[in-house]
């Protein structure tokens, strides 16, 4: 299979992420895509996992389940200074 373009490639990339607060489910499966052309806003009442999935985002936190890229990069396994 070919390598997809850069613009086939999403700007964020959220598949199937789960997070929990001890037995606690914040995030149960979340998935979601934001092409690099949109623009995206996140809405939700409060305890929704908002801001869990941002932290998730952006490595405050740990996800376990599920991948997140940014621009084909896995934010779990890619180095800090490589996201930056």
């Amino acid at each position: 299979m070919a390598d997809p373009t850069a613009s086939e490639v999403p700007a964020l990339d959220v598949d199937g992420v789960s997070y929990w607060y001890g037995t606690k489910a914040a995030l149960n499966g979340v998935s979601l895509r934001v092409d690099p052309s949109c623009f995206a806003v996140l809405l939700g009442l409060n305890g929704a996992g908002k801001s869990t999935l941002f932290s998730l985002i952006t490595r405050l936190y740990a996800s376990r389940v599920g991948h997140i890229r940014i621009f084909g990069h896995d934010v779990g396994r890619e180095p800090g200074a490589a996201l930056r």
